[in-house]
Formats: C-alpha cells, sequence, structure tokens
C-alpha cells in the first residue's frame, strides 16, 4: 500500500474534489482526512505523551542517545 498526500479545500458545500494521477484509474483507494485544527493536534499530543502505554519511556534504560549522538542537521 502507498500512500500519497494531497492537499486541498472543502468549498462552501463542504466538498472537496481530488485530482489523482493515471495510475489510480479503477483502481480501489481509501481517503483519510486529516483536519488541521490547532486544538485538535494538541489534544492529541497530550493524549499520546500522557498515554500510560508509553511510561517504559522513561526508564534510564531506554535513555541511549546523548547530545553527542547523530550529526547536525543544518538545512
Amino acid at each position: 500500500m502507498n500512500a500519497i498526500e494531497i492537499e486541498t479545500t472543502a468549498n462552501a458545500q463542504g466538498k472537496i474534489e481530488v485530482q489523482l494521477s493515471d495510475k489510480y484509474i479503477n483502481k480501489k483507494v481509501r481517503i483519510i482526512i486529516l483536519s488541521e485544527d490547532e486544538l485538535e493536534e494538541d489534544a492529541w499530543l497530550h493524549a499520546i505523551t500522557e498515554n500510560p502505554a508509553f511510561d517504559f519511556l522513561h526508564e534510564p534504560s531506554e535513555d541511549i542517545y546523548s547530545l553527542k549522538d547523530g550529526k547536525p542537521f543544518r538545512p
């Protein structure tokens, strides 16, 4: 399964238009709609940071990287 990202805006009637390349003609596709509402994103980030399923990441044995690891990213 491949994922592609297409940005569009819903019109006043709540409809969107998506133009796909010819390779998708007569093929099943799945469309996922993500809202860019900051409040929803903040709520989502809060939910995952408070999720006890990730508590193990706070254990000292999981702290395997330091600021000396990796290379600086300079765009």
